[in-house]
């Protein structure tokens, strides 16, 4: 019975040891995922058979820990083969991607004509109209967010309809602007990523290298992005809807002080600067009382512990926000003529109240056979935006970490939200840095709307010269109009300081336009059916006029 007693405690301690044991044998896996020519910015790396994963970062590294049961690593991304790794002792993996075989005849936009991509000798990257659909998203360039390697994409903040800034391959200019080219089927069109809704676009293709200056001269030194939208197809009329609504909260709040410890914090920062007698007129107690000081903190936990301070965050990002996205297309044709018409309506409003973006637009494309050999082709955008709350935050966030969490002996906390102290409390204390306007009063009391109406139409016609040679010229004309309106109702501290109690504003109108022409030649032959040649001469003429 001892022999048995001995045997089995010895079990039980080799039982309750392996899981120790296996948790030290954890390693962490690093390494960096990189295609034929840089690093491959949001790849997915994963233990096979599980959910343990992670993505590579800006710089196309990546971190993971692994267990000894975990034998192999996999590596995927959208346009590549997914390769698998055996872990084995290795603590550092470095894997290059290959683009996945299928995909290389691919048809791929690289400026006035198509390649198979297969025959494509430059950097390109391409992403379709299913991997942009799904995105619940508002604007196209923000379902390209992680799709495409070496275009970076940052939404300036949290606004509805704030701006995004896009640069492919980081930045190349120090004094001038990085944002890359936009072409719209084959017209340029300024921030053509948020001006072309997402269930508009058939693909989108990004030229990285230098073979986007070599067609576009030094308007491609930044990149260009070849927007291409969706065509009608031959067959009976087809009509689709596609849509989503989502709901926004804030997700997580920034950790700030208590009562408590506001309070606290105060008597500290106070007493080192001198400032005893401001301390006590906002939170109380005797200056001329020793327990002012020796029973400080058992005084501001007796009369503050309890006490229920103010959610600054919760008032002022606690609004729930719906987006929306609705799209009707109808499509269909001929052998002869293909058309396609949608209407998108896209809608956002913001965690902050009077915030929000809504966009109403109409497409309209056909294609026309007009006799063998020659075809026409006519596009047309219509578009109406309406942004409010001028598209950031306007420092509301900086405004709300600053407002204290409790009035102190001064105000209760509804006279807090309802009324701006920043100034009486900044002279109570002493000290400017308490000057902080309400962000609720200054939400109210400022509007900030901008409308814009923008309309393209585009024309081409084409003609097939002889087999190989074919002749294309081709028109665009946008224009647009911005109304700015700005007003302040007399309340904020700003419109007092212009002597302006009761209210001040603006109203900003302004106009642009722009054209384009362009004409080619192409002349494309093969020879034995294994050289491939194609020859092109064209001539463009771009006119962006001021604004007025």
């Amino acid at each position: 019975m001892r022999i048995l007693h001995k045997n089995l405690c010895l079990l039980i301690v080799m039982l309750l040891g392996c899981p120790i044991s296996m948790l030290a044998q954890n390693k962490t896996i690093t390494g960096t995922v990189r295609d034929a020519m840089d690093v491959v910015i949001g790849a997915s790396v994963s233990v096979k058979g599980s959910s343990n994963g992670t993505i590579t970062d800006m710089d196309g590294n990546y971190s993971l820990t692994v267990s000894p049961a975990d034998k192999e690593l996999t590596f995927s991304f959208v346009g590549y083969d997914t390769q698998t790794v055996t872990i084995g002792n290795q603590t550092r993996i470095d894997v290059t991607l290959r683009e996945s075989s299928h995909m290389l005849d691919e048809v791929v936009a690289i400026g006035y004509a198509k390649v198979k991509r297969r025959d494509l000798t430059g950097s390109s990257v391409s992403v379709g109209a299913d991997e942009l659909r799904m995105s619940p998203v508002t604007t196209a360039a923000q379902a390209l967010t992680g799709k495409a390697a070496g275009v970076q994409i940052v939404t300036a903040s949290g606004a509805p309809g704030a701006d995004i800034y896009i640069t492919v391959r980081g930045g190349t200019s120090i004094t001038q602007g990085t944002d890359p080219l936009y072409v719209v089927d084959g017209f340029q069109m300024e921030d053509g990523l948020q001006n072309v809704d997402i269930n508009d676009i058939e693909s989108i293709d990004v030229m990285k290298d230098a073979s986007a200056t070599a067609i576009y001269g030094a308007r491609g030194s930044n990149g260009v992005i070849l927007i291409t939208t969706k065509s009608g197809k031959s067959g009976k009329t087809e009509v689709s809807y596609n849509g989503f609504v989502s709901f926004d909260r804030l997700g997580k709040k920034l950790n700030l002080l208590g009562v408590e410890d506001y309070v606290k914090y105060q008597y500290e920062f106070q007493s080192l600067r001198g400032g005893q007698n401001e301390f006590a007129n906002l939170f109380g107690g005797d200056v001329n009382d020793p327990d002012f000081y020796t029973g400080a903190y058992s005084r501001i936990e007796q009369e503050y512990g309890n006490r229920a301070g103010i959610d600054w965050q919760d008032l002022v990002f606690g609004h729930t926000g719906v987006t929306q996205n609705h799209n009707v297309n109808v499509s269909g044709g001929s052998d002869k003529t293909r058309y396609i018409f949608s209407y998108n309506y896209t809608g956002q409003d913001g965690i902050m109240e009077r915030s929000g973006y809504q966009r109403n637009s109409i497409r309209t494309k056909i294609n026309h056979e007009l006799w063998k050999g020659v075809r026409f082709d006519f596009s047309s955008n219509l578009q109406r935006t309406q942004l409010d709350g001028g598209g950031s935050l306007g420092g509301k966030l900086k405004q709300t970490i600053l407002q204290p969490v409790t009035g102190g002996i001064r105000w209760t906390n509804e006279q807090m939200i309802g009324a701006d102290v920043g100034t009486e409390l900044s002279d109570i204390m002493g000290d400017p840095n308490y000057d902080a306007n309400n962000p609720l009063l200054d939400n109210l009391a400022i509007t900030d709307k901008k409308y814009t109406r923008m309309a393209t139409v585009n024309v081409g016609l084409e003609i097939d010269i002889l087999k190989d040679l074919t002749f294309r010229t081709s028109g665009s004309y946008l224009w647009q109009q911005v109304r700015h309106d700005y007003w302040d109702d007399g309340s904020t501290k700003q419109a007092k300081s212009n002597d302006s109690p009761y209210g001040y504003g603006y109203r900003n109108n302004s106009e642009k336009y722009s054209w384009q022409v362009t004409n080619t030649l192409n002349y494309a032959f093969s020879l034995a059916d294994i050289h491939r040649f194609t020859v092109l001469v064209g001539q463009e003429t771009y006119y962006r006029g001021p604004r007025n």
